[in-house]
């Protein structure tokens, strides 16, 4: 991330007042472009396009780029109204209020309304679609009409069935059809507008629903992998603090968002709207510990771009505007600054899409079942992680981790499986990792065949330790371990040792291992259930909180002895689950960065690993602007950091010569 933009979004309403006072204070209070939420201006709207150039002229001479921010299948009221045939057309007949994104001549009019604005006087981005899918929000799934029907009538002979069924080979065939259909509606509109302006970047931005809320692709038929292909970059909007009808607020939404967008993109750059300050009678009042975690965790994470949205009314909350303006001064600390890679969690978009692919209210049963907790639990315990999706698992995305968790991740391609094979670093697997391809259909050999035979899924009431002394195993009681799981009956072919098994209800042996390491060229631990899933049936013996708490240790523990410890700086054990730790490395400096979400006081230590010990020459609070003690000792170096309450701390490890 070789710079850092702050982007001041502007709502352009129709009939709202222009002022240009507002350009020269956005950049007077250290923003460096303007975002433009232009919205359904572009459908027959002479004056919205004039503005457009307007504006960026004058923010060309105030030295300033725009984002354009349209909808192309969303709110587009005026062009629905004259052309009702453009709605989408659900399963059932009933109609859609938005556009269907494949009509032509509708696909067209928005690309000749792009061109005019990527030729418009400081235009550096467009957002080609706004939160766009084929769901209604809710029930329905699918376009079905003339068009699509008349599309894919043309490429396979048939009518798209309107009956759900996974066994069909026909409905899987339109599954994909909407898939593929989306990327390529997307890279004719990006080819049309680079046709009038090579130099501005295109752009997606995605709703939540289609990320980590989490509808599964087939139902809202967005594949942001492939998106990623043919777009320079791409966004997300997390809506962390309000619809709390939607979902719980929780700041990790942002955090988790930007890691999964990087884990799509492959390389690409990330941009993020932080959704604070629209429609106020849903948000929860906002203050400087807000303004600070949406500010500043973005970019500690890889985002090269925050954007408030909207800066009119962050300007109303002057707690959050200063603590905006606060975090700008980090940028040159960030700036040139990359996350380390340490372990990555595998997002197996493969199996949510075509294996996994039941709902559970209204989210995808693999995103909430699976994935989320995964990373949640890595998160509680410090470790530094990225997400990384299955379509991503080649020796270019692999290169530099220590370790891959794998959760789940039931369907893999065999050129995924063969660079899982290749991979030098460690790998925990659970459950049926790698049984299937990556179309959900039984593999004609299984990801891990030489180290493991995964078998039929049955069900245990008991986890049995055999190897107490192995790290994975510390912390778990000896005896069976009253433990009500599903889990697979699995043969070892390699030369990894059982470490747990499987009890029956009755607390006998089954000799069916559960937990199986594997250390040699490579640390490889597979468990044969899903641990963060399963419950205790016998609260007199362990309560839910207490088998919990274990269950997670040994998750997290499997993962820090795959990659052989901790990341080059680590937490201090004990410390709160509340802060998360996040580490990125530039030229001459480590930057770390810890999201503290429960304010809380106290102190937390940081150990340096050797090879950033050895080069450390000062570190420094860079929000509080105060040096911190790099503590020697027997056991390495530290350094102290006094959280004070704060909602984030950076500290700068200059390994640089003073």
């Amino acid at each position: 991330m070789d710079r850092i933009l702050r982007t001041a979004h502007l709502p352009l309403r129709r009939g709202a007042p222009y002022d240009p006072a507002i350009l020269r204070e956005a950049r007077a209070n250290g923003f460096n472009q303007i975002g433009l939420g232009a919205e359904n201006r572009w459908y027959k709207d002479e004056e919205g396009l004039s503005l457009i150039e307007e504006i960026g002229r004058d923010a060309e001479s105030l030295g300033l780029t725009l984002s354009i921010l349209t909808c192309y299948q969303r709110q587009c009221p005026d062009a629905l109204a004259d052309h009702p045939e453009w709605r989408m057309e659900f399963e059932d007949g009933s109609l859609g209020w938005e556009a269907c994104p494949f009509h032509e001549e509708y696909r067209d009019l928005y690309i000749a309304a792009m061109q005019r604005v990527a030729r418009a006087p400081g235009v550096e981005e467009i957002q080609l679609n706004d939160e766009a899918h084929l769901t209604d929000w809710g029930s329905h799934y699918g376009c079905y009409c003339e068009t699509c029907t008349r599309l894919f009538r043309e490429e396979t002979g048939h009518e798209p069935p309107r009956e759900m069924d996974w066994s069909s080979d026909l409905w899987r065939r339109w599954i994909r059809w909407r898939l593929e259909n989306w990327v390529r509606v997307m890279r004719e509109i990006a080819e049309g507008v680079r046709q009038a302006n090579p130099h501005v970047l295109l752009s997606s931005q995605f709703d939540p629903a289609v990320c980590l809320r989490g509808w599964s692709p087939w139902y809202s038929a967005v594949d942001v992998a492939g998106l990623a292909d043919v777009m320079d970059l791409l966004r997300v909007d997390p809506y962390h603090t309000f619809h709390p009808h939607n979902f719980r607020p929780d700041v990790t939404y942002i955090t988790e968002h930007v890691r999964y967008l990087r884990g799509a993109l492959g390389g690409k750059p990330l941009r993020v709207w932080t959704q604070d300050f629209v429609w106020p009678e849903f948000s929860r009042t906002l203050n400087a510990a807000d303004g600070r975690w949406t500010a500043i965790l973005p970019v500690a994470l890889g985002a090269e771009a925050c954007t408030p949205y909207a800066y009119p009314l962050m300007q109303q909350l002057p707690e959050v505007a200063q603590a905006y303006e606060d975090s700008f001064r980090l940028d040159p600390d960030y700036a040139g600054a990359s996350p380390i890679r340490h372990v990555a969690v595998v997002q197996g978009w493969q199996t949510k899409t075509w294996f996994l692919t039941d709902m559970r209210e209204g989210r995808a049963v693999y995103d909430v079942a699976y994935f989320r907790p995964a990373c949640a639990a890595l998160r509680r315990g410090h470790v530094v992680y990225d997400h990384l999706w299955d379509r991503r698992l080649g020796p270019e995305h692999l290169a530099g981790y220590r370790a891959l968790l794998l959760p789940r991740a039931s369907c893999l391609s065999a050129a995924q499986a063969e660079a899982l094979g290749g991979f030098s670093g460690g790998m925990v697997l659970t459950a049926d990792t790698g049984c299937y391809d990556e179309e959900g259909r039984p593999a004609p050999r299984q990801a891990f065949a030489d180290a493991l035979e995964i078998g039929e899924e049955q069900q245990f009431g008991g986890l049995l330790v055999q190897v107490p002394e192995h790290p994975l195993m510390a912390g778990l009681p000896e005896g069976a371990l009253p433990l009500r799981t599903t889990g697979y009956a699995v043969r070892v072919t390699g030369d990894a040792q059982v470490l747990a098994t499987f009890a029956d209800a009755e607390g006998r042996d089954t000799g069916l291992p559960a937990v199986v390491a594997q250390e040699g060229e490579r640390r490889l631990v597979y468990l044969a259930f899903e641990p963060l899933q399963a419950r205790t049936w016998d609260v007199a013996l362990i309560s839910r909180r207490e088998m919990a708490a274990l269950l997670t240790d040994l998750y997290v523990g499997a993962v820090r002895w795959a990659a052989g410890g901790d990341a080059e700086v680590a937490i201090e054990e004990p410390a709160s689950p509340g802060v998360e730790l996040m580490v990125s490395r530039g030229p001459g400096r480590v930057v770390v960065t810890l999201g503290n979400y429960y304010l809380e006081q106290g102190d937390v230590t940081l150990r340096l690993a050797p090879e950033v010990a050895e080069d450390a020459s000062l570190a420094y609070d860079a929000l509080a602007r105060r040096a911190l003690a790099v503590e020697e000792g027997s056991s390495g170096a530290r350094v102290r950091v006094p959280l004070d309450g704060e909602a984030v701390k950076v500290v700068v490890i200059s390994t640089a010569e003073v």
